[in-house]
């Protein structure tokens, strides 16, 4: 079993979906609302008591939040999901990691690419560090390169 990181927000949502969890975030700062901390919360603790009294917004609880919240976070914060590549297991354990920290075929796209194409590892995450991830728009790149070499 490899530890990967994931960063687009499409596969984020599902491996996320397919655990039965929500986007939440953390209020970690003495003040409310300067300093959030991105969680994905699972079963129990994604129920949210309607009935509670109302409380200050820096709490130190957990607030689900909509998808397109919690990814603008973590865009401005340039992080990503790390996660097991077994998915069937269906294991929720994940860390926030820097979106520059995955290496080699740890990355998603790398590996797709690398699987699809004739380049290298090195290749591909070339390509993707100057094209960005959209798949297509890569497959087209990595056969344009196979054409020139």
């Amino acid at each position: 079993m490899a530890i990967i990181s994931i960063s687009d927000h499409d596969e984020i949502r599902d491996w996320a979906a397919a655990r039965a969890g929500f986007p939440a975030i953390v209020d970690v700062s003495t003040e409310g609302g300067t300093q959030p901390m991105l969680r994905i919360v699972f079963g129990q603790h994604a129920y949210q008591d309607q009935d509670q009294a109302e409380r200050p917004q820096n709490a130190g609880g957990v607030e689900l939040v909509e998808w397109s919240d919690w990814f603008e976070i973590l865009d401005q914060k340039n992080l990503a999901l790390s996660v097991s590549d077994d998915f069937e297991a269906r294991d929720s354990s994940y860390e926030l990691v820097s979106a520059g920290s995955s290496a080699g075929m740890d990355d998603l796209d790398i590996k797709f690419l690398a699987e699809n194409t004739d380049l290298s590892p090195n290749q591909t995450k070339e390509l993707i560090e100057r094209h960005g991830r959209d798949r297509d728009k890569l497959l087209e790149m990595a056969k344009t390169m196979k054409a020139e070499s």
